[in-house]
């Protein structure tokens, strides 16, 4: 099972691949949390990697296994690299759109093949730096990560 196939898949059919779990969380929310599962922890095994997340921030366990879906398909682009088909050119896609792990997945392919350098993968995509930053900062957390893995591998390269 490929990489894009995976991000690509409905939470119905991911679900079929996924260990999943629920639990009774704490902190704010009152009885319902306190009483009910409602927290959702799914786990993915493939070709001995493995990724997890979890929710327990909405009430409804059904809202919980839609964000940890979500968390999911995030964690499987953040960290499976597939450095074979590179991206020439930015494409902006929404949040929302069901493309928009695979694409995060393939500029986060691009930029780890520049050791992290924005410049270089921004010249790759054939934009320039401030463009590709700008691109990269609609979405604080993957902005975040970024920053977080550009400064160990600074680190970890002195």
């Amino acid at each position: 099972m490929t990489r894009k196939e995976i991000l690509l898949m409905s939470d119905e059919e991911l679900g079929k691949l996924c260990e999943i779990s629920f639990f009774k969380s704490s902190g704010n929310g009152g009885q319902k949390r306190n009483k009910c599962s409602t927290a959702v922890r799914v786990k993915l095994t493939i070709d001995r990697m493995s990724f997890v997340a979890e929710d327990c921030t909405e009430r409804s366990q059904h809202q919980n296994r839609r964000n940890a879906f979500k968390k999911l398909k995030r964690e499987i682009a953040y960290k499976w690299r597939e450095i074979d088909e590179l991206p020439t050119t930015l494409v902006h896609k929404s949040s929302s759109n069901s493309e928009y792990y695979l694409n995060v997945a393939a500029i986060l392919d691009l930029i780890s093949y520049c050791k992290y350098d924005l410049k270089s993968a921004a010249e790759m995509l054939g934009v320039s730096h401030s463009k590709l930053d700008k691109e990269l900062r609609l979405d604080p957390h993957l902005y975040q990560y970024i920053t977080q893995i550009a400064k160990k591998s600074t680190v970890d390269n002195s």
